[in-house]
């Protein structure tokens, strides 16, 4: 898929996603968490890496608020400046500042994050998906890059229903999630 394609792509889900009332947005992920919550995998998980809500994503603050309380370990990405991301112990006192996208991040030294593979369970936020395990995300690759060579135990994406494509295009460094999963359904990856 040529670049300006993924473009085009992106800034119609972009628009969709942001067009959804924030009412819909905030039941649609209580509905995501619940379904996350019902999953042996996230059961079972002990480090599970989240992410900060950001420009209409899924919200996944009622699922950290209850792997906290829990006892699981919960990560958050900090970017970094050679545009990789690094996954930080991350609690509800844990100090945070905006990166410089904007972005939610702790506020910790980089020395403290978990390796990939130690992580039990990903969660990732997307663009569009398809049913095949291709995610389309904001453009800038952290997640294909941080996964390039290390992997969590399962790696799931997170979207509104809207955001579903019928097949997108997979390019050589696009890491395949195993899942995602919507308001609706779970879509486990055809791949």
């Amino acid at each position: 898929m040529k670049p300006s394609d993924k473009a085009i792509i992106r800034a119609k889900y972009l628009k969709m996603r942001s067009n959804i009332p924030k009412e819909k947005q905030k039941e649609a992920s209580m509905a995501v968490c619940e379904h996350i919550l019902t999953l042996d995998l996230y059961q079972n998980a002990q480090n599970i890496a989240l992410y900060q809500t950001f420009n209409g994503e899924v919200d996944l603050t009622m699922l950290w608020e209850h792997a906290q309380a829990s006892g699981k370990t919960c990560l958050m990405p900090v970017c970094t400046d050679t545009n990789s991301l690094h996954f930080l112990p991350t609690t509800s006192t844990t100090p945070q500042e905006k990166n410089h996208y904007g972005i939610l991040e702790p506020d910790l030294p980089v020395s403290d994050a978990i390796s990939i593979d130690n992580i039990d369970l990903m969660l990732a936020p997307t663009v569009a998906f398809d049913t095949f395990g291709k995610r389309l995300g904001m453009g800038a690759g952290f997640y294909d890059k941080a996964l390039k060579l290390h992997r969590p135990q399962h790696l799931l994406s997170v979207a509104y229903e809207c955001q579903l494509h019928p097949n997108l295009t997979q390019d050589p460094w696009d890491v395949l999630v195993d899942g995602i999963v919507t308001e609706k359904t779970i879509y486990w990856s055809k791949s």
